[in-house]
């Protein structure tokens, strides 16, 4: 006989035989089917079960195939950005990008490099992120499994598949989904550890470490993931014998965290604002959609997952039915709270630093869906939270992105030996470098004036004199450069400052505007040409 799962997933225990013996030894009543004749209960239910687990199958691996599909749409279309093009420098300033301040991607940018030594494609690049958020799906499938019934699983899988941070973070040159991979994993084998299964329980167990120390390196606040796993393991009725067997996962992750942080390779990002409610908008947004509908509905259906794990546990007490029901709640939620906690003191909320709660979400979700008692009801209600999700995803796909590619090529047309590139936020350099990397398609004979870094080079750090804006622009003035590009972008928290420069007497007598060019993502291109 197969092994019975109740609503949670948990194998019964006991003695099963004293409870089916009655029926196994029932005489057929008069309207029955002979059992000599007719095909057994024990034989008919594994194949019914077996056609429902090929049915199951099947599903997550459509959905893992719809997902790829619809993050490789895009994936060659729009220039890298700024942080994907830092992370191109960081790949091939490996030591450098290792122990400097802001790089804690250290598995990432070692996994970047490889894949840059084939090719420095926009898609190939990306490629990377999103096979790590794809294979994140059927290991979410495993972990939903262990914790309620296949028709659970498979609406989180479709929900985080469908989700606007999922997609978002499949399609950029960086670690998070890499970190929402190692997240998915450790959870599934904290899980399967926790079953205490005496030949399966050491081997999760060193998987589960693995992946945690994995992830804090790959991003250090994947380190609040760690911190909800221990406060389930807490809830289990040994917890204090748990804790103690966490505590070498737990010091390895902090001995991971302090090689990044004491060579100034973690600090606080300054460029995030003080914790406001706007900020936790933004989260919500995140994880929802950008429709009011969208945060509505599905923020009160997390809420509402939320509470029934909160009932489950009530229900079972300490048991490990009763962790298990804590698992979503846990994942979901207590990283956000925890990054919300950090924010008073220094400002860390933004949404990319809990995409390893991506998955969690998904699964309050489907808690709350799974819930619902009419079928058709349940179905039509997961239809539309669906539609709400892909509406995210279709506004990403849609929205403008920052049109680096088009700046490059027109530089490249107009312009001449001896013209100077002049960009007073060095920002913007990484993504007109990663254009021209290595002098491919650089202009012939444009003179790096701001930063001073050879044109295509691509350096972890840029060397840019130590002055201020308006000293920038009064050593513009005293060069004898006739012609000189520059560029500003007022988006991802930076401000235009050429219009600051053309507003002084000094300047606009020196230089006037002689092209004008705007591109998407705020960006705006000026050809300065000597009076």
């Amino acid at each position: 006989m197969r092994p019975i799962r109740g609503s949670l997933g948990v194998r019964p225990t006991g003695r099963w035989w004293v409870v089916a013996a009655p029926a196994l030894v029932r005489a057929p009543a008069p309207d029955e089917p002979d059992p000599a004749t007719a095909p057994s209960a024990a034989s008919a239910a594994p194949a019914v079960d077996d056609r429902d687990e090929r049915r199951h199958r099947a599903l997550i691996a459509a959905i893992c195939v719809a997902a790829f599909v619809g993050g490789v749409a895009g994936l060659a279309s729009r220039s890298l950005w700024m942080d994907e093009a830092m992370s191109v420098g960081a790949s091939r300033n490996l030591v450098e990008a290792i122990t400097s301040e802001g790089s804690s991607m250290g598995p990432y940018f070692v996994l970047l490099r490889a894949v840059s030594e084939v090719s420095t494609a926009a898609w190939w690049l990306r490629l990377p992120s999103l096979l790590c958020a794809v294979a994140a799906l059927p290991v979410l499938d495993a972990v939903a499994r262990r914790l309620g019934s296949r028709r659970l699983a498979a609406t989180a899988v479709a929900l985080a598949a469908a989700s606007w941070l999922w997609l978002r973070y499949a399609q950029e040159a960086r670690s998070y989904a890499m970190a929402m991979l190692l997240t998915t994993v450790s959870w599934y084998a904290l899980l399967r550890s926790m079953r205490r299964d005496p030949e399966d329980v050491d081997r999760w167990w060193t998987v589960f470490a693995a992946a945690s120390v994995l992830c804090v390196l790959t991003h250090g606040l994947g380190i609040l993931q760690l911190g909800a796993q221990v406060a389930v393991l807490l809830t289990l009725p040994q917890g204090t014998a748990w804790l103690r067997r966490a505590m070498p996962v737990v010091i390895a992750s902090g001995v991971a965290m302090a090689a990044m942080i004491l060579p100034g390779a973690v600090v606080a990002p300054q460029w995030v604002q003080p914790l406001s409610w706007s900020q936790a908008g933004a989260l919500l947004q995140a994880a929802t959609g950008p429709t009011m509908a969208a945060k509505v509905a599905l923020s009160g259906l997390a809420l509402a997952g939320a509470a029934l794990g909160l009932v489950r546990w009530r229900r079972h007490g300490r048991s490990l039915e009763g962790s298990l029901a804590l698992v979503p709640v846990a994942w979901g939620l207590v990283p956000a709270i925890g990054l919300a906690a950090m924010s008073v003191a220094d400002p860390v909320l933004v949404p990319r630093y809990v995409i390893g709660s991506v998955p969690g979400v998904a699964l309050l979700i489907a808690t709350s869906l799974d819930a619902i008692g009419p079928a058709a009801v349940r179905r039509g209600a997961t239809a539309l939270v669906l539609a709400l999700l892909v509406a995210g995803q279709v506004a990403w796909h849609t929205e403008p992105h920052d049109d680096f590619r088009s700046v490059a090529r027109h530089i490249e047309a107009e312009a001449r030996p001896g013209d100077g590139l002049f960009l007073p936020n060095p920002l913007v350099r990484p993504q007109l470098d990663y254009q021209w990397l290595d002098g491919d398609h650089a202009p012939e004979g444009l003179i790096p004036m701001v930063p001073l870094d050879p044109i295509g080079s691509l350096p972890r750090f840029y060397e840019v004199p130590d002055v201020t804006d308006a000293e920038l622009g009064d050593l513009l003035v005293a060069t004898d450069v006739q012609r000189v590009w520059t560029l500003d972008q007022d988006a991802h928290l930076l401000h235009a400052k050429v219009p600051t420069y053309l507003a002084d007497p000094t300047f606009a007598a020196t230089f006037r505007v002689a092209e004008r060019t705007t591109y998407d993502g705020g960006l705006t291109l000026y050809l300065l040409v000597r009076r």
